[in-house]
């Protein structure tokens, strides 16, 4: 039965639009005259969403604001770099959540902006690089009123710290970066204007360097007027220190952590002096440390003070740690990521396995190599006296039957519940490709809410068992695979083209392995994974070209792609350059395509070209960065 939209009340209509999506709100104001007879009606466009509006431009925009710029109250248009937001916010007078991080602003914008939208109290911005005077006076009535403010920077914040002087009123401070310089660059002539900085309301202090640090004239010295402008009275919720600068207080501490939630800290002998006396912490539900002290510390009673907590990271520690009696003090964890030596990987599966609420789970490559209690392992030796003429098993050829001798199946079989599993993400510690029973693999297909897949640095010899994953594994929408098997072949390129097509739901693709030239056979597959966002390929050592004209296909076919980045270094430069200039005026202003021919600079700061890459993909893609955690450095991406 049709039913024709103009014969509804108008009740109903409201009702329907006020269910639809963001972006299918926009799609239904091209075409139907009734909505926009009632677009005034503030409960239909009120909260609006478009991060994921891939396929319209700022004119598209510009006319769906314009009879309704006064009835928005909420706009989250987050790393939508290709849209011109500032002549489009300006005239949105009464939003109150406007984020905006990833599109490029000037400082004369800035002002314009927070002089227009004078209601606003979450702000969510990329920080101004044209930035030539410290004096936000003019849109102090603006910054008294912010919140919550998430700044984007790509270079010394000098003038950020004046605008914080006027913001008394701001709960939660987010300070993040776009794949800085190791070191901000200061000028000798400039003092840091902290002297002055008060936010007594504020629970929420995160500052995330990606790849890098803050200058303690910057990072030490804010923090620190920061949690002594809090006052002792505040009510922490979230203390986010992710940099590799030492930050020397241990007042601030003491102040800090008996009451904050959610705690990030680099750890040395002080600081692990001060969170030994901190006493019980019942109120801690997510703690992160990384850092290096002593050996003969052990953070085994630190953890277990946390009789509440849900969420633990620890990452690139020099100390001891029973992982079983933090298990047992936390039962109910539900995010993990630890690394362990070699030798204790045996006790730390077994260990892991009791925690049956984990969602979340980063684990190094030495999880994989103890073996079950009831299983006895024949060694070579033995199985070749039973069989003389016994062969070395061939490179590309899977032993399933060694599937259901590793200990990890444990966590296989008792976290039904994974969303998130990282294996082998921390190079620091390695072990015996002769140890690892990596043939398991192929039961995490009884994963069956698993999302976001990533494997690194796992000696495999075969890739047959990516196959099985995909199967078992609809709901897979990221998968990252890097250095799998030997350098110096490809061992699953076949198999993970076999696999993609059951990858319905896939949206990232991350694969960084030597020799996938031509990479044909993985074009081919791709084409099934319609829903595919963001694609990196790079093959570090090659004896051949990539296919790019099966890559011209590719992206060809797939509607909601935004981002590619490919790289081999036996392909010629003048071919890479032709794809990356052909896409760079497409007609999909959303889409981002690189193609490269080497790959030794991408990494370097003095590359531009790589430093042009929106944030967003940059910080999710092109960087290898854990995702246990990532949305607690970046909440407005969760």
């Amino acid at each position: 039965m049709e039913v024709n939209i103009s014969y509804l009340p108008d009740e109903i209509l409201l009702l329907i639009f006020s269910i639809l999506p963001s972006v299918d709100l926009l799609a239904v104001a091209r075409v139907c005259k009734r909505f926009n007879d009632i677009a005034s009606d503030g409960r239909v466009v009120r909260d609006i969403d478009l991060r994921k509006a891939y396929h319209y431009t700022t004119d598209d925009l510009r006319e769906f604001f314009r009879p309704r710029c006064l009835t928005i109250t909420h706009l989250n248009a987050n790393h939508m770099y290709w849209i011109k937001f500032p002549v489009l916010v300006e005239k949105l007078k009464n939003v109150q959540s406007l984020h905006m991080l990833g599109s490029s602003l000037t400082f004369k914008q800035l002002l314009s902006v927070l002089k227009s939208c004078q209601k606003v109290e979450h702000l969510s911005i990329t920080w101004p690089d044209d930035v030539k005077t410290n004096s936000f006076a003019l849109v102090q009535s603006t910054a008294v009123r912010l919140r919550s403010l998430s700044v984007l920077v790509s270079q010394y914040p000098i003038s950020l710290l004046t605008l914080l002087q006027y913001t008394t009123s701001l709960t939660s401070l987010t300070i993040t970066n776009h794949h800085a310089p190791n070191l901000f660059a200061i000028p000798s002539s400039v003092t840091s204007p902290v002297k002055d900085l008060c936010l007594p309301n504020l629970t929420d202090l995160i500052v995330d360097h990606v790849g890098g640090s803050f200058s303690y004239r910057v990072l030490g010295r804010l923090v620190e007027r920061v949690v002594e402008a809090a006052g002792s009275t505040a009510e922490w919720c979230t203390f986010w220190i992710n940099t590799s600068i030492r930050i020397h207080m241990s007042s601030p501490l003491t102040t800090v952590v008996p009451k904050c939630k959610r705690l990030f800290l680099l750890v040395n002998t002080g600081v692990y002096e001060e969170l030994r006396q901190a006493g019980q912490l019942p109120q801690l539900h997510h703690l992160f440390i990384d850092g290096e002290t002593p050996q003969i510390h052990s953070l085994s009673p630190l953890i277990r003070s946390c009789s509440n907590l849900r969420s633990l990271h620890m990452h690139g520690l020099n100390m001891t740690l029973d992982l079983r009696q933090v298990c047992e003090a936390s039962p109910y964890l539900q995010r993990l990521s630890v690394c362990c030596q070699p030798q204790l990987g045996p006790v730390f599966t077994k260990a892991v396995s009791c925690l049956t609420h984990l969602t979340h789970l980063t684990v190094p490559v030495c999880a994989l190599i103890g073996v079950l209690d009831e299983v006895k392992v024949e060694t070579r030796d033995e199985r070749s006296m039973r069989e003389p003429f016994l062969k070395k098993q061939r490179v590309g050829v899977s032993s399933r039957e060694n599937a259901h001798l590793a200990a990890f199946n444990l966590v296989l079989d008792n976290c039904p519940h994974l969303v998130v599993l990282e294996i082998g993400f921390s190079g620091r510690l390695s072990c015996s490709p002769k140890r690892v029973w990596w043939e398991c693999l192929e039961n995490v297909q009884k994963l069956t809410n698993l999302t976001h897949l990533t494997l690194d640095g796992v000696p495999i010899t075969s890739g047959a068992f990516l196959i099985q994953i995909a199967k078992g594994c609809q709901r897979l929408e990221f998968l990252r695979l890097r250095h799998l098997g030997p350098s110096g072949n490809c061992t699953y390129l076949s198999h993970l083209a076999q696999a993609l097509p059951h990858c319905y739901n896939l949206r990232h693709l991350r694969v960084e392995q030597n020799y996938l030239a031509p990479s044909t056979g993985l074009w081919t597959g791709l084409k099934s994974c319609q829903f595919l966002e963001r694609l990196l390929v790079l093959s570090q050592s090659d004896g051949r070209e990539l296919d790019l004209v099966g890559l011209d296909a590719l992206i060809s076919s797939l509607p909601h792609l935004v981002f590619v980045f490919v790289g081999g270094n036996h392909t010629p430069k003048s071919k890479c350059a032709a794809i990356t200039k052909k896409y760079k005026h497409s007609n999909r202003a959303a889409l981002v395509v690189l193609v490269r021919p080497g790959l030794w600079d991408v990494f370097e700061d003095s590359n531009t070209e790589t430093r042009l890459i929106p944030p967003v993909h940059f910080n999710e893609m092109v960087t290898f960065r854990s995702w246990a955690f990532t949305s607690y450095a970046y909440p407005s991406m969760e």
